[in-house]
């Protein structure tokens, strides 16, 4: 049971080692080497131009591989960019996205505001719902995907159709048949955690599944801590503290909003 599980993300190895990899230099390297060049007075430091460097630490791992298109893609209600990576074999579409952002938007509440990417971006999943038996065909394997906390999506009318168009606007003519959010927690400016989570239709309810990919991350010889000046707080939300082991993955893990935000988060 566990091996059909842990298939409902069908990434091979060499696929997990490229993409943590390509996160691991941009971060590590790239964006290290940005810093020591840009210190500035203020020095409140630059999350926004650390995904920059980690999307370019991506994109130059993946040159010269045809299994994977990546593109860099606007989202609809602002000017940021961010990077997708689509698996042509699977038609998977994986996402880099940091753990924070992730959860800050699981706090959005109302639908009177523009979604943000990620909630748009969930739409794909549609077919993976409760209602769907076309991947699970086992009673048992459909009952530990979805228990009766995830319950069949709520189609919300303007704000569904605004999900909608802008998923459109993001993949064009892309099939896609999944798509794949990955987290990655930065703290002291090291990579610390590396996660796979597949969203339901309605981003704001449980993932249907999680795996973490944090034993794919290098190892690193440089035990010293070095000061950061960049604790990746664009978000106001800081970032967790190192876990001591790698955490197994999870099927339905409880998720909890500690708060509503009204409004949106970029």
């Amino acid at each position: 049971m566990k091996n059909l599980i842990q298939s409902l993300i069908p990434a091979t190895k060499d696929l997990k080692d490229k993409i943590v990899q390509g996160i691991y230099n941009g971060n590590t390297y790239d964006y290290q080497d940005f810093k020591g060049k840009k210190k500035t007075t203020i020095n409140n430091g630059t999350p926004f131009n650390r995904m920059d460097y980690i999307y370019e630490g991506l994109i130059n791992n993946f040159k010269g591989d045809d299994s994977c298109l990546l593109k860099a893609v606007t989202s609809p209600r602002t000017w940021q960019k961010h990077l997708q990576i689509y698996h042509k074999e699977s038609k998977i579409l994986y996402l880099v996205v940091k753990d924070d952002r992730i959860h800050g938007v699981k706090m959005l509440s109302g639908t009177d505001r523009s979604p943000h990417y990620l909630e748009a971006y969930s739409v794909i999943n549609k077919k993976l719902s409760p209602s769907n038996k076309l991947f699970f065909d086992d009673e048992q394997l459909s009952a530990n995907l979805f228990p009766d906390s995830v319950a069949e999506p709520e189609f919300m009318g303007e704000f569904y159709h605004k999900k909608r168009n802008s998923l459109f606007s993001m993949i064009g003519s892309l099939e896609v048949e999944m798509v794949v959010f990955i987290s990655i927690t930065i703290k002291k400016d090291e990579l610390i955690d590396v996660k796979a989570h597949v969203p339901s239709e309605d981003f704001l309810k449980s993932f249907l599944y999680n795996e973490s990919w944090s034993n794919h991350i290098p190892v690193s010889f440089n035990t010293a801590e070095t000061p950061s000046d960049d604790e990746d707080t664009d978000d106001g939300i800081q970032m967790g503290i190192k876990k001591k082991y790698l955490e197994e993955g999870s099927v339905n893990p409880s998720i909890k909003r500690k708060a509503k935000i009204v409004g949106s988060i970029e």
